[in-house]
């Protein structure tokens, strides 16, 4: 059975986003978006999530702490929520540390934001790489790879990566690879955005 995760914030460029990275995870990671702590606080009367990432301002940034203080150990433990900010993060810590909550990102840092969702799932990230991706050896290198080329092609990337993997002679060279992706991508302007993601 699939962890359910309730995300929480109107940020369409990060839904999308993020939506892109988790899609070999699809099986093993339910993804429910809702945009505001009225919506949140009524979704959650009925269902129940292993997981929940909300913002701040949703739409308001009193609305964010309100739905923090609402939800922390009466629905869901401190260690299971991941807090999206736009800015001040150290500021937004401070507000929280007494809820407990530890797990504070930049709406900007996908890549991490990804990691956290696909940890709190009780499924190590190269484990499961290997199940969506049929792959027998997925190592840390790859998973960026994955990942940046997930942003850029969504669930496409997913049939790149097999292709490119399976056209170089030697799987842990991550240049070659790399190389070979661009190759498959055969777009300039994706091409650009996949490296650009790689950094």
């Amino acid at each position: 059975m699939p962890r359910k995760v309730l995300i929480v914030t109107s940020d369409t460029h990060f839904i999308t986003q993020l939506n892109k990275v988790l899609t070999p995870f699809e099986t093993k990671i339910e993804l429910t978006f809702i945009n505001t702590r009225i919506e949140a606080l009524e979704i959650l009367k009925t269902a129940t999530f292993d997981f929940i990432i909300t913002a701040i301002k949703i739409p308001r940034v009193t609305d964010g702490y309100r739905f923090l203080s609402q939800i922390v150990d009466k629905t869901i433990k401190a260690n299971k929520i991941l807090i999206l900010v736009d800015n001040n993060p150290d500021e937004v810590r401070k507000s929280v540390k007494t809820l407990g909550i530890t797990l504070i990102f930049s709406i900007l840092n996908i890549e991490e934001i990804s990691k956290a969702i696909i940890r709190s799932s009780g499924i190590s990230s190269s484990q499961d790489n290997k199940e969506a991706l049929g792959l027998e050896k997925v190592t840390h290198d790859h998973e960026k790879i994955i990942i940046a080329l997930n942003l850029v092609m969504g669930p496409v990337g997913r049939i790149i990566y097999k292709k490119a993997i399976n056209a170089i002679q030697e799987q842990s060279n991550t240049d070659e690879l790399i190389q070979s992706i661009a190759f498959e991508i055969n777009d300039e302007e994706k091409i650009a955005l996949f490296y650009e993601n790689l950094n």
